[in-house]
């Protein structure tokens, strides 16, 4: 692809060397982005509006409401710039003067047009839905007549771009470099959070593929680089009150188990609205609360045994009264939220721990509940204790 022509306007006048003029570059930058900021004059005033927006090809599509006042100027022919930037981190130098920031934009140059034709207005809406959440737009409602009376699509096609780009740690002055302070670089990121159900949605509608998909790409999903297989346990390595626990793993990985489920819970309980966590499905039983903070309880009990055991500790190891815990543990009046965030760092802390055991831990055993048991059955023993509780 032919880079974008390099003009007066579009040309990088400060630091030059980070500026980009390819197609890929300039095209990176836009469809990493969600929301651009629109200029634009009104009879000598100068605007600059945020919104959402669709790339495809070398076309940036806009939407809004027919009696937007962005919309309706830009649909007039008038000139426009669009821009896009991304933070990627804060630097910190020894002086002042030579702090930065390390970033990704794109500024954009074009002339907008109103989108008549239905095929490419749907496909309009589509480009900017899926900019928003890749796969939404195939999950929910299309819209109807009346939205789409009300809606105005633009297209703006890019007649000149160009990128600019910052990376690397901070640039001081030669004589700052012996001065007793500490610089580098704050990496910066934006990720998602737990999804927020609608409190009016009925209870059994699972999360959307489009969201687990996206929640997916963040860090909190992502394996530990050190997180390897750890084979099954044999039977003699557990107590029979545990076989249960382990059978849930059904073949599969219990370290997988435990990753997959750093995400999957908290999407599984996020779709409950708050007043359900106060269910118990029969009298004398735990509520969702007491459940999730049982589950807390017993894997930091379960992961500090195994850390014993796998530094080679053969001190016997207590038993706990799972049933006192609960009812000192005054679950009722945690929030939700409260609950899903301690449960996923317990989890993460667990993550690392099995993540950096050298490879003959696995198979030291010790003695916890006046039972026999490994560093590796311990590790089944957590993931197949979840799912028994999500599966109840």
């Amino acid at each position: 692809m032919p880079d974008y022509p390099k003009t007066p306007r579009s040309t990088v006048k400060r630091i030059p060397k980070r500026g980009h003029y390819d197609r890929a570059t300039v095209h990176a930058v836009l469809d990493a982005g969600r929301v651009c900021h629109v200029g634009f004059v009104v009879e000598g005033q100068p605007f600059v509006i945020p919104t959402a927006y669709g790339r495809e090809g070398d076309v940036i599509y806009l939407h809004g409401a027919t009696t937007s006042r962005l919309l309706a100027h830009l649909q007039q022919g008038v000139p426009a710039c669009v821009a896009v930037t991304h933070l990627d981190g804060v630097v910190l130098a020894r002086s002042l003067f030579h702090h930065s920031l390390n970033y990704r934009s794109a500024v954009v140059f074009g002339t907008a047009r109103l989108v008549e034709d239905a095929a490419e207005r749907e496909r309009a809406l589509t480009v900017i839905s899926e900019q928003l959440l890749p796969g939404r737009w195939a999950e929910a409602r299309q819209p109807n007549a009346k939205e789409n009376k009300a809606t105005a699509v633009l297209a703006i096609s890019i007649e000149e771009a160009s990128a600019k780009i910052r990376a690397g740690g901070p640039v001081d002055d030669a004589e700052d470099y012996s001065l007793p302070i500490w610089a580098g670089v704050l990496p910066m990121q934006t990720c998602y959070g737990l999804p927020l159900p609608d409190e009016q949605m009925p209870l059994g509608i699972a999360a959307a593929a489009s969201v687990i998909q996206a929640l997916g790409s963040t860090p909190i999903a992502l394996p530990l680089p050190g997180l390897k297989p750890i084979e099954p346990p044999l039977p003699d390595e557990y107590a029979p009150f545990y076989a249960a626990y382990v059978a849930k793993a059904n073949g599969r990985d219990a370290a997988q188990l435990l990753a997959e489920a750093l995400l999957a819970t908290p999407l599984l309980l996020a779709q409950l609205p708050e007043a359900q966590w106060d269910y118990a499905y029969a009298p004398g039983k735990w509520s969702i609360r007491e459940m999730l903070l049982h589950v807390i309880d017993t894997e930091r009990i379960m992961a500090y045994r195994l850390l014993r055991i796998s530094r080679g500790d053969e001190s016997p190891l207590p038993g706990f009264d799972e049933q006192a815990y609960a009812a000192n543990s005054s679950a009722a009046g945690r929030r939700a939220a409260s609950l899903i965030a301690e449960y996923q760092a317990v989890r993460q802390a667990t993550l690392h721990l099995l993540a950096n055991l050298p490879p003959e831990a696995w198979h030291k055993t010790g003695t916890a509940s006046q039972s026999k048991v490994s560093a590796r059955a311990l590790a089944y023993i957590i993931a197949g204790h979840e799912q028994h509780h999500l599966a109840v």
